[in-house]
C-alpha cells in the first residue's frame, strides 16, 4: 500500500519545514541552538536525502540521510515520527524512500545507529533488512551505547523506483 493511500505523503524537505522539523526533533522544548543549527544545515547539506512525511498538511515525520564523501556508503542520521502518528507505517515509508534515493545515487551500503533498548526502532530496521554489524559502548558518551546496523542496497533496482514527490 502506498503512503498516499495510508493518509500521508513523503516529499523532500524545504526551508518552510524548518520550524516543524525542529519541533519534531525535540529542540524547541529545550531551546537548543545546536539542534536548530543541525536541522538548518542538514537542509543545505543533505537536501536530496532529507525527507518529510506530511499528514493533513502537518509534518508528521522526517528522515535524514548523509552520503559519505568519496564512497558508495551513506548513513541514516535521523528518523523521527510524531508520537501521535506512530504505528501507521510512516517510519517505514520514510526509510524506504530514503533507501530508494540512495540506490538511485548508487549507494551500496546504508548504515545507522540505534540504542540497544529502542525495541520499536530495532524491530523496524530488522524487518527492513538491516543487520547488526557492531556494538559500540559509549558511542555518544557515557551510557549512550549503540548498535551499528547495515543494509546492502540493490542499486540495480533503483531505475524502476519512482522518485519522491
Amino acid at each position: 500500500m502506498m503512503a498516499e493511500e495510508r493518509g500521508f505523503s513523503i516529499r523532500q524537505y524545504t526551508d518552510d519545514d524548518f520550524g516543524a522539523v525542529r519541533t519534531l526533533n525535540g529542540d524547541e522544548q529545550h531551546e537548543s541552538y545546536e539542534g536548530a543549527v543541525f536541522v538548518r544545515q542538514a537542509g543545505v547539506l543533505y537536501g536530496g536525502t532529507f525527507l518529510c512525511a506530511v499528514c493533513d498538511d502537518v509534518i508528521c515525520g522526517y528522515a535524514i540521510g548523509a552520503p559519505v564523501t568519496g564512497g558508495n556508503v551513506a548513513w541514516v542520521i535521523r528518523l523521527g515520527v510524531l508520537p501521535s502518528h506512530r504505528g501507521r507505517g510512516i517510519g517505514r515509508a520514510l526509510m524506504q524512500a530514503l533507501e530508494e534515493r540512495f540506490a538511485a545515487l548508487e549507494i551500496r551500503e546504508l548504515y545507522l545507529s540505534v540504542h540497544p533498548e529502542n525495541l520499536p526502532a530495532r524491530s523496524l530496521y530488522d524487518t527492513l533488512g538491516y543487520m547488526v554489524t557492531e556494538i559500540r559502548s559509549a558511542y555518544f558518551g557515557e551510557g549512550e551505547d549503540r548498535l551499528i546496523m547495515k543494509k546492502n542496497l540493490d542499486t540495480a533496482l533503483s531505475s524502476s523506483l519512482s522518485p519522491c514527490r
